[in-house]
């Protein structure tokens, strides 16, 4: 089975939700409420394989019960018996690549069944196969069919033979365990079992009631009440050795249950995994990733036919290809999904990280990074440890300003907000800056073509540099004699650095030595040049630094 569209009304967070699925791996990535577990809580509802889900006013669209909820779906590649007349064939309908959804299928269609699950206050779900033809209701036996099964963090349950469990569906003689005579077998052994201590204070007991009249106390015996002892499928649980498996680490659990779950037909199911990193070491979700994305290919003997997870790990991310990638959205009440186009895996690869964030700076380089890296901890410290991180702001490296300027088009055509933070010079680059500003893409680079340590050395108060300058020789005795002056000491360097007619080309050629000689070409070196102007920052407000960075803060702060 698949899911070809889905749309959800009314449903917790969801005030809308309409969305064609052209993938069999889905995977949902967005910041947390984005509401992507509310989308597998529909699809597990309006497939639901039994007659009497759990429903509460809370499931309603901010409580309001007087618009219903309404999910619908239209699923492909239906089991045989679905899609006879006798059934619902009088209702299939028709997808068409170009045409979308047809209400009454041609030849060469695709045919479907659209099923609609709407609940009102009375809180009482009611499910049919629509067309715009006509409905007819449809009823749990015939949902079950559909094979939706969905593993959350709560797995226990499924280590047992209870009803409708997974180890209930992967034991095929199941229906031939008499459990009434297991329980019988139970009482009896517990009967020839020696319980001296229980067996003395019923003696005490008889002798107690005998001396009130009670005559009918005679041979008193601890046992088992019969109706406390019935042992059924959900008595039973798997075990490991003899320790219960339920016991197990959580991540074993829900490996095992995903695991059978992924057994549990051949026709295919439709797989539903919530947080699937979830108490999961990372070497493991790449498996599982691997495991469920090859599952869904028709060479399997046991294939899923749809496989839906959300994630906030990197790892599950990358282990994803073009066309798995979705991006929910949840903003004025209307939420979307978006599949992550052909064109920009790179960017994804390289931004996983960032794309389970709300809003993405984009550094031209790993000083860039650095610098915002320790700029960010006194921000935060500034406003009570609401920093970077708080804020869902991610910062991702673009490696060269072109690079850095296609990854934040990118991110913006993923609905993200974007910032992009450059240092190079763009005058000599196919890279519009106005263009990106206009697209919604804010934008902080240096003024007149300066990188970043040309902008610190030309900017950051006298005092300031030198003290740069010092630790610099201290850790690379190299430094000066790179700089190319005959004869120049550190006393020499910095008398030419307070003498006004000296100034401007000493800060100049120090900067420039810092580029030749990669001083912060590293995110570390770059966060140590952020320690140091951020403790100068606020003593130099009409400089481009102070400009360009205070937009950086402000963007931040207005997430």
């Amino acid at each position: 089975m698949r899911i070809q569209h889905l749309s959800i009304k009314n449903f917790r967070g969801i005030k809308e939700l309409d969305w064609t699925i052209d993938s069999r791996t889905v995977c949902l990535i967005g910041p947390n409420d984005a509401t992507k577990s509310t989308i597998l809580e529909a699809i597990q509802l309006v497939l639901h394989p039994r007659w009497n889900p759990r429903v509460a006013d809370s499931d309603f669209h901010r409580l309001n019960v007087e618009e219903a909820i309404e999910i619908v779906a239209t699923v492909a590649e239906l089991p045989e018996s679905m899609q006879a007349l006798r059934k619902f064939g009088g209702y299939l309908r028709g997808w068409d690549t170009e045409a979308g959804l047809i209400d009454e299928p041609r030849d060469d269609d695709e045919v479907m069944l659209t099923i609609k699950c709407t609940i009102d206050q009375s809180l009482e779900p009611k499910w049919n196969v629509w067309c715009e033809r006509g409905e007819t209701s449809i009823g749990h036996i015939d949902r079950q069919k559909l094979g939706v099964s969905r593993v959350g963090s709560y797995v226990d349950r499924d280590l047992t033979w209870a009803k409708g469990s997974a180890l209930y569906r992967v034991t095929e003689t199941l229906k031939e365990i008499e459990f009434s005579a297991i329980s019988r077998k139970a009482r009896t052994a517990i009967s020839t079992e020696s319980l001296e201590e229980l067996e003395t204070a019923s003696r005490n007991v008889q002798d107690m009631a005998q001396e009130f009249g009670v005559n009918s106390t005679e041979n008193l015996r601890p046992d088992f009440d019969p109706e406390k002892i019935d042992i059924n499928a959900g008595s039973l649980s798997l075990h490991h050795a003899k320790i219960p498996f339920r016991l197990q680490g959580l991540g074993s659990k829900r490996l095992t249950s995903l695991a059978m779950q992924k057994s549990i037909t051949e026709e295919g199911t439709i797989l539903l995994v919530d947080e699937i990193e979830h108490g999961i070491e990372p070497f493991r979700v790449r498996q599982l990733v691997r495991n469920l994305r090859d599952a869904t290919y028709d060479n399997d003997s046991h294939r899923i036919g749809q496989v839906f997870f959300t994630t906030h790990s990197p790892i599950a991310v990358v282990e994803c290809v073009t066309g798995e990638w979705h991006i929910v959205r949840n903003d004025l009440e209307r939420t979307t999904v978006t599949q992550i186009a052909t064109g920009i895996e790179g960017t994804v690869r390289s931004s996983a990280e960032a794309l389970l964030s709300r809003s993405i700076i984009v550094c031209e380089g790993k000083t860039e990074i650095g610098l915002l890296r320790a700029l960010d901890k006194k921000w935060s410290e500034e406003h009570g440890g609401a920093g970077m991180a708080y804020f869902g702001v991610s910062i991702v490296e673009g490696r060269d300003i072109s690079s850095a300027a296609e990854r934040s088009r990118h991110l913006l055509q993923l609905g993200y907000r974007v910032l992009l933070f450059a240092d190079a010079d763009v005058s000599d680059v196919n890279v519009d800056l106005q263009s990106l500003q206009n697209s919604g893409i804010e934008v902080a680079v240096w003024n007149e073509g300066f990188n970043t340590e040309k902008r610190v050395f030309a900017d950051l108060p006298i005092d300031t540099v030198i003290k740069l300058v010092e630790e610099i020789v201290k850790e690379d005795d190299s430094f000066l004699p790179t700089m190319g002056i005959k004869g120049l000491d550190l006393d020499t360097l910095k008398k030419k650095l307070r003498d006004s007619q000296t100034e401007s080309q000493m800060r100049e050629c120090v900067a420039q030595c810092t580029i030749n000689r990669k001083t912060f070409k590293r995110i570390d070196y770059g966060e140590d040049l952020g320690r140091k102007i951020s403790n100068a920052i606020d003593t130099i407000p009409d400089t481009d630094l102070h400009q360009k960075v205070s937009r950086v803060k402000d963007w931040i702060f207005a997430s």
